[in-house]
């Protein structure tokens, strides 16, 4: 089972989720109360992000912000995209990446499976709760350039 396909597992008893080709303008995917609509033909790596960005909004929106008219709207996207950041590329995932030696973009998409512009995203999100640098776990994390380094190894 692929990282999608678990996500999707995880979430199918509490959420209806569907492809479909009928979304509002360009959307990619949907979430409304009657569930999660993802457009088809994706990617798999891009199905995977636009899963957790709708599971995101399931979690953590209230009524319609399609059209984000209202600073409310706009902020409830940023929870919902930050929910969905955090569930699928944790700061365990990076450090995985790290003692994998998967270290380039390209590779932490692959294992991740996701695409590099939600790597990105979500890089830019944990700058902005973090800073530039996280001492998490036994390992230093620096966000631009990505780089992860084990505490023991860092001359202090």
């Amino acid at each position: 089972m692929n990282r999608f396909e678990a996500l999707w597992d995880e979430f199918y008893e509490e959420v209806p989720i569907w492809q479909t080709n009928f979304l509002p303008g360009k959307l990619s995917g949907f979430y409304d109360y009657d569930g999660i609509f993802l457009k088809n033909n994706l990617t798999q790596n891009k199905y995977h992000c636009v899963l957790a960005e709708e599971l995101g909004h399931f979690k953590t929106t209230m009524g319609n912000i399609v059209e984000q008219k209202t600073i409310r709207d706009r902020q409830q996207e940023i929870i919902a995209r930050r929910w969905g950041h955090k569930k699928i590329v944790t700061l365990d995932n990076l450090i995985e990446c790290y003692e994998k030696y998967i270290t380039t973009v390209e590779e932490i998409c692959a294992h991740l499976e996701i695409v590099p512009e939600f790597l990105e995203e979500c890089l830019v999100h944990y700058r902005q709760q973090y800073g530039q640098d996280i001492f998490y776990k036994d390992y230093l994390i620096i966000l631009d350039p990505l780089d992860i380094k084990r505490k023991k190894d860092l001359a202090l």
